[in-house]
C-alpha cells in the first residue's frame, strides 16, 4: 500500500490532476497524518485521494 500512496505524489491514477492546486507531503502523511491534514475530517473530505489512499493514511494516524 505504501507504493501507491507515495505514487500519489507522482501523479498515479490514485489521484485526480489539478493543475492549479498544490499537494500535501505525501510522504510525511504517511508518517504523521495529523501534520499533514488538520482533522480526520480533512482527510476524508480531500477530494482526489481515492478510498484505498485515504483508508491507509486514516490507519496510520490510529
Amino acid at each position: 500500500m505504501r507504493d501507491t500512496i507515495l505514487a500519489v505524489g507522482h501523479r498515479s491514477p490514485s489521484v485526480a490532476p489539478d493543475p492549479g492546486r498544490r499537494d500535501p507531503d505525501w510522504e510525511r502523511a504517511l508518517v504523521n497524518p495529523a501534520a499533514v491534514f488538520g482533522t480526520i475530517q480533512a482527510v476524508l473530505d480531500h477530494p482526489r485521494l481515492m478510498r484505498g489512499v485515504k483508508r491507509e493514511i486514516l490507519r496510520r494516524w490510529a
